[in-house]
């Protein structure tokens, strides 16, 4: 699991000049988790045994988890908006202007249901080598970190192919009804 934690806080490390202050619920809470999945060897056997990196395995979590986390998001947002989840996940919205160190600000339920129990699913549904989870890994904390930044700069490429950007994410800090998901702009409601 070290090779994950390593490889992770060193693809993201262009970020970590930002942080003002590292939330307990975000990196540290879902590396300690991961660690004792791992020493408890609850993860895909593949985890293990397997060390090739696909491409098809990291683009089918990428996908699947950006589907799932869209889902736990909006739900957290309207249904679930009055409960204990729909309250922690209120915690990352304290900051209309969002910073790297805000991306991985949460409550502890909204990090469990919302982070780690979707990449749990995710990795037991494509079932990836270690070295395809490890790039998954760096490539999601790293997008969940420039999401974050600086709303101004504008990204036509990424906006073209309906990915989104610090615009459509700052969006969602200062109006919580849109823009649900961290990867793919699944709606034109997601429209700047």
């Amino acid at each position: 699991m070290w090779d994950a934690v390593t490889l992770i806080l060193l693809c993201t490390a262009n970020w970590w000049v930002y942080f003002e202050y590292l939330a307990t619920s975000g990196f540290p809470l879902t590396f300690v988790t991961f660690c004792i999945f791992e020493n408890l060897s609850i993860f895909p056997t593949s985890m293990y045994t397997s060390f090739e990196i696909s491409v098809f395995d990291v683009t089918s979590m990428l996908v699947l988890l950006d589907g799932l986390q869209t889902c736990c998001h909006y739900a957290a947002h309207t249904y679930l908006r009055h409960t204990f989840i729909g309250k922690s996940h209120l915690i990352h919205h304290t900051n209309l202007s969002p910073k790297p160190h805000d991306a991985f600000y949460t409550g502890f339920v909204d990090a469990i249901v919302q982070l780690i129990l979707p990449l749990y699913c995710v990795l037991l549904l494509v079932k990836p080598s270690r070295y395809s989870a490890i790039l998954f890994g760096c490539m999601y904390s790293w997008w969940l970190l420039f999401i974050h930044s600086e709303p101004k700069k504008e990204y036509p490429w990424l906006e073209f192919f309906h990915l989104v950007t610090p615009r459509n994410h700052r969006k969602h800090h200062q109006t919580p009804s849109t823009n649900f998901s961290t990867i793919f702009r699944f709606s034109n409601a997601q429209q700047h």
